[in-house]
């Protein structure tokens, strides 16, 4: 079926809503060896180990039965097109589209409908999920396999995944599209509390290191930049010069813009991206440990925090947050939710309501648009 055909499918046109299924058979084991070179040698993460680049079709790997994989994110994501598609399609798996573009009821109802085995897609895809499912009490149980990646997780999001869809493994995946999607992910057998806490393992072929603001490598569990070497590395931004230069070093370091800690055993957590950083009253505030704090409150759905003018500490705690159907939350029950699981300069101070965050194409929340409806009075 031709790409351009199958945008212009009415969701009718097909059964339960499905707009395709595309599949192909398993390679057979004397052409692996010739796969693997041809994924590599195009810096994609198709077939490389056992773990590789593709934890969500291990079972398939190991079985060599095709499996039933939900794509939620949009085809011209990594995490669609190298995670899912290219090293779906190699390993044999058949890849579902529930929709032209994201539709969460017709997901759900294509995970159920197909049987579907494994699903990829952003935290805020699964969280969609999540609500869609409790929504219409419908709960798929053939899931075996669930990868969340493309920005950071909650704790709470990567469990409640698990428990409510009843999943075998739950999966974290840490990478960016210039790294061709993917530096750190969890192995197989790591436990739930491994995948909740971490972004995972390091990838196999690829160096990672934590620097300071002076490019000192800092030690272990010590936060700052992370920048990564390998293989899967772009060559160029495509006839940018000069952002290349700013992003890769000359001896091949990709600048990744994360906060991040590593520890001895290999495995990455991610404190947040650098830019945004609060600085309040002259102390440094990641917003990602705040916002995994909220999102565990009963009354809310889905939480950012950004940093906001203020004339006397630079910049001031705002929770935004989304919560579900009538419920009503004050700056106070914020307080002494927080109060005691955090310190007290990093407990949010201001509080907005939104019901849908700005989000781009692939599904990832725009905190800049967030902080520009605040200061401009919209939110």
């Amino acid at each position: 079926m031709k790409f351009k055909t199958l945008l212009g499918m009415p969701l009718a046109s097909t059964p339960y809503g499905v707009v395709a299924r595309v599949s192909t058979p398993p390679p057979p084991p004397e052409k692996t060896a010739r796969i693997h070179t041809i994924y590599n040698d195009n810096d994609n993460d198709g077939l490389r180990s056992r773990v590789a680049c593709t934890p969500v079709f291990v079972v398939s790997l190991s079985s060599r039965l095709t499996k039933d994989i939900l794509i939620q994110a949009p085809l011209f994501h990594a995490l669609a097109s190298v995670i899912t598609t290219i090293a779906g399609l190699t390993y044999g798996a058949t890849l579902v589209l529930g929709a032209p573009t994201y539709n969460v009821a017709a997901n759900l109802n294509a995970i159920i409908a197909e049987n579907c085995t494994a699903l990829t897609g952003t935290p805020t895809m699964h969280l969609d999920l999540l609500s869609q499912s409790r929504r219409k009490g419908l709960k798929p149980n053939s899931l075996r396999v669930v990868l969340a990646g493309g920005a950071p997780c909650s704790p709470k999001l990567i469990k409640d995944i698990q428990y409510e869809f009843n999943v075998k493994s739950v999966l974290a995946l840490y990478g960016l599209t210039e790294s061709t999607a993917s530096i750190f992910q969890s192995l197989p057998d790591d436990s739930i509390n491994m995948v909740a806490e971490t972004v995972g393992y390091i990838q196999d072929h690829v160096e990672v290191k934590v620097i300071d603001d002076n490019g000192v490598t800092v030690p272990f569990g010590e936060p700052g930049e992370l920048v990564s070497r390998g293989y899967n590395n772009m060559i160029c931004y495509w006839d940018e010069p000069q952002k290349t230069r700013d992003t890769i070093d000359k001896d091949g370091w990709l600048k990744t813009g994360d906060k991040f800690t590593i520890s001895a055993d290999g495995y990455g957590r991610i404190v947040g991206r650098l830019k945004d950083i609060i600085v309040r009253g002259g102390e440094n505030i990641a917003p990602k440990e705040i916002e995994d704090l909220l999102i565990t409150h009963p009354d809310i759905i889905e939480s950012q925090v950004v940093g906001v003018p203020d004339e006397r500490l630079g910049e001031e705690l705002c929770a935004v947050v989304r919560v579900g159907e009538g419920a009503k939350i004050t700056t106070r029950d914020i307080s002494e939710f927080c109060s005691g699981k955090l310190a007290r300069y990093k407990i949010p101070r201001l509080l907005k309501f939104i019901d849908e965050f700005p989000k781009t194409g692939s599904g990832k929340i725009q905190k800049f648009k967030i902080k520009n409806m605040i200061e401009s009075g919209k939110l």
